[in-house]
């Protein structure tokens, strides 16, 4: 009878966790998601609140850079749209990584001062667990080859 009910107790332990991990990777699903949404569309102050502290400097910095003819050609567009292609939590909880296929995506080259519709690109974004929200670390990487990091 012990067994059996040790089994029981051990098998309700694992689909418990289970269940949990699933729902972490449903919200980090979203959050990536929502994102690639507002980034790619240039709703860059709804993006700052999804981002890491160091993101959020690099998007004010992006946002600061759209032009009239940007927004144009945003506008005339199908906005963009988010699919999620793969994502991963690490064994520790705290990072995550999610694949996302991004149609109809605005991509602006601030250098050369042009912007135009990419039909379709992949983005992988990294996230991290800030207290109990998932943020997604958007770094630019620096002249050296280092990033930044939160």
């Amino acid at each position: 009878m012990r067994i059996k009910h040790g089994t029981l107790c051990l098998i309700t332990l694992f689909i418990c966790f289970a269940c949990q991990q699933k729902k972490q990777e449903i919200i980090v699903e979203q959050a990536a998601s929502k994102f690639s949404e507002y980034f790619y569309n240039l709703n860059y102050p709804a993006a700052e609140a999804l981002a890491t502290p160091s993101s959020a400097n690099l998007l004010k910095f992006l946002a600061s850079n759209v032009r009239q003819q940007d927004l144009d050609l945003l506008h005339a567009q199908t906005p963009a749209t988010v699919s999620i292609l793969e994502s991963s939590i690490d064994s520790n909880g705290e990072e995550a990584q999610v694949i996302c296929q991004i149609s109809n995506a605005l991509i602006i080259d601030i250098i050369k001062s042009k912007a135009e519709i990419t039909e379709s690109l992949v983005d992988t974004l990294q996230l991290t667990k800030v207290g109990s929200k998932w943020l997604i670390k958007k770094d630019i990487q620096q002249q050296n080859g280092t990033q930044s990091h939160d």
